[in-house]
């Protein structure tokens, strides 16, 4: 059995280009703008989170093997308001999707000290190459009235009027930091951010247009975060050396630091905000993981951090035969009636079973867990694949080890989700007839998305804010099943 504690990567994404014994598909076309052809305009197509893309050159673009199914193709260009599609494609077939777009408005951005020096340049010879990852701009309708809501992302590239494109050799403008791409023309407010935290805003009037902040570099310094802490054995009390502890977020990560000899760890220097800890133990004991929240200028003391010993796993995963089936688990903390905890935690656990479908031998900590088979994004193309599944279940562990549990799983069949134009900006949990948690998603009408789900009854909640709206309940069996949901 393997273990990938701290990347959730299971059994190979679903394949969605062609197989090689298929005919090969073919979508191509042109994007233009009113002058004409737009060089360098690039076509993206997505199917649930796979995802393909295409370069236009002279404006004409192809892409060969996509699978068969519905894909939606989104045209963008520097300069220019994306353009998208959405299209059904079938084996070995031949589509033609031409794009016009539309001339767009952007913001280019350049961050500089209070002396006029490259605030970028200052932060790396200061070696805060973390504060450099985090810094970029958004744009909104109004000024921002505090700090944004925390997240566990480094930098927040879509966030209200626009979207934001760190500067590279792509973009091809000298002496900026980034560009906003807005969504709608200005008057918009551009606010420099670090994080979730609000560094600046300025009101724009006109677009295309450069705006420049300048920010003391030491400012910055002194808002960096702390963490320390101490790792303990749970049952004696006694320091754990060699435990290494690392501070991530969604978009990085690290081997982090091993502690002392009395079991002590502090790492400094790090950016604030939400931040995906992990404590990683030798054997015996078991790995914990968890989301910290990091106040500017602090530094966070968690204190003594106990490790149990983990408790051994013993399930086997078979057919309606009973014939083993190799597959993968995800692994999070279940909190009973909160069906948003194993969306919003960070503690995801990987582990593949053998050949003969059995897991036995890994540990967990004793604690309660949810476990979801195959896949830990039933989304079409999410991470997993469209293999054997079944209904997500509890393991139990807080008592000690138990005996083989034997769970069956199922093909499972695609159920295409609709948004009605009353859905528009609200969002979904999806739960399987055990009221467990199968999965979250948000709706945006126009914009259908495919599940993959084992046969059994499931239940739709549609929520806005948080707060459920409307719920229906549904039978998936053997053949594709269509929804529409709304309010």
């Amino acid at each position: 059995m393997s273990r990938s504690p701290r990347a959730a990567r299971a059994a190979p994404a679903e394949d969605t280009r062609a197989a090689p014994a298929e005919p090969l598909s073919l979508v191509s076309g042109t994007v233009s703008g009113p002058d004409g052809p737009i060089e360098g305009a690039g076509v993206r197509f997505t199917r649930g989170v796979a995802a393909h893309r295409a370069r236009a050159e002279r404006g004409a673009y192809a892409l060969a093997g996509l699978a068969p199914g519905e894909w939606k193709a989104t045209a963008s260009a520097t300069g220019f308001q994306e353009a998208t599609r959405t299209f059904t494609l079938a084996a070995g077939a031949r589509e033609r999707l031409d794009f016009e777009l539309e001339p767009g408005w952007w913001v280019d951005v350049r961050f500089e000290t209070p002396d006029g020096g490259d605030l970028v340049k200052a932060l790396y010879e200061r070696r805060l190459s973390s504060q450099v990852r985090a810094l970029h701009a958004i744009a909104t309708e109004d000024s921002p009235a505090g700090d944004l809501p925390a997240t566990d992302l480094l930098a927040r590239s879509s966030w209200g009027m626009g979207r934001w494109r760190r500067a590279s050799s792509s973009l091809d403008v000298p002496d900026i930091h980034g560009r906003i791409h807005l969504d709608e023309p200005p008057p918009v407010h551009v606010s420099a951010v670090l994080r979730h935290l609000v560094l600046d805003t300025r009101r724009i009037e006109t677009a295309p247009t450069t705006v420049t902040f300048q920010i003391d570099p030491e400012l910055l310094a002194s808002r960096l975060s702390g963490l320390r802490l101490r790792t303990v054995d749970a049952e004696s009390g006694a320091p754990l050396e060699g435990v290494r502890v690392a501070l991530d977020t969604a978009q990085s990560g690290g081997s982090g630091v091993p502690t002392d000899g009395d079991g002590r760890v502090e790492l400094l220097d790090q950016i604030p905000g939400r931040m995906r800890l992990s404590v990683t133990p030798a054997p015996p004991h078991a790995q914990v993981n968890d989301l910290v929240d990091l106040a500017p200028g602090e530094v966070l003391d968690l204190g003594d951090v106990a490790l149990a010993h983990g408790v051994p796993i013993a399930l086997r995963f078979v057919d309606a035969a009973g014939a083993g089936v190799q597959t993968a688990v995800f692994f999070t903390h279940h909190v009973p009636d909160d069906p948003t905890s194993p969306f919003v935690r960070w503690g995801l656990y990987h582990w593949l079973t053998d050949q003969d479908g059995r897991m036995e031998g890994g540990a967990l900590a004793p604690d309660l867990w949810l476990a979801r088979v195959n896949t830990e994004d039933v989304r079409e193309g999410g991470e997993g694949g469209d293999g054997p599944s079944a209904a997500p279940f509890v393991l139990d562990l807080r008592d000690g080890p138990q005996p083989l549990r034997t769970i069956v799983v199922s093909p499972t069949t695609r159920v295409r989700l609709t948004p009605r134009a009353d859905a528009d900006g609200l969002s979904y949990t999806l739960f399987a007839e055990n009221r467990l948690p199968v999965t979250r998603g948000g709706l945006a009408a126009g914009s259908p998305e495919v599940l993959r789900l084992p046969p059994g009854q499931y239940a739709l909640r549609v929520e806005d804010g948080g707060e459920p709206v409307a719920e229906t309940p549904f039978s998936v069996g053997s053949e594709e099943l269509r929804l529409e949901v709304g309010r």
